[in-house]
């Protein structure tokens, strides 16, 4: 595996995404570990079935159409899902803890 091109790359990414889903748990926002782990894992499971796909057919049109699948799905779940679900959480978190749910708040959430 470390003779791979983007081996460090890859290591940081998923050391990284173990991190925030533990800072996660272990400062009481269980609600961002499920959106870090579900948009990491879409994109990185298409980009290695293209991985595959390069390794077995080589160079063909399935692999530009896998990798155009992966691309899409990293910013679509990196950049739509998880931001809107982390700022929609994060806003739901904070009116929770700071007892903003009365009567008079709710038009602003």
């Amino acid at each position: 595996m470390r003779n791979e091109k983007n081996f460090w790359e890859l290591l940081i990414h998923h050391v990284g995404t173990v991190v925030a889903i533990l800072f996660s748990y272990f400062t009481n926002f269980e609600d961002y570990g499920p959106f870090v782990l579900i948009a990491s894992d879409i994109s990185d499971a298409i980009l290695n079935i293209g991985k595959v796909c390069r390794d077995i057919f080589g160079e063909t049109i399935l692999l530009d159409i896998i990798f155009f699948l992966a691309m899409t799905s990293w910013f679509l779940s990196r950049n739509i899902f998880l931001l809107g679900c982390l700022v929609r959480t994060s806003f739901g978190t904070c009116f929770w803890k700071l007892n903003l749910q009365d009567a008079k708040y709710l038009p602003l959430w």
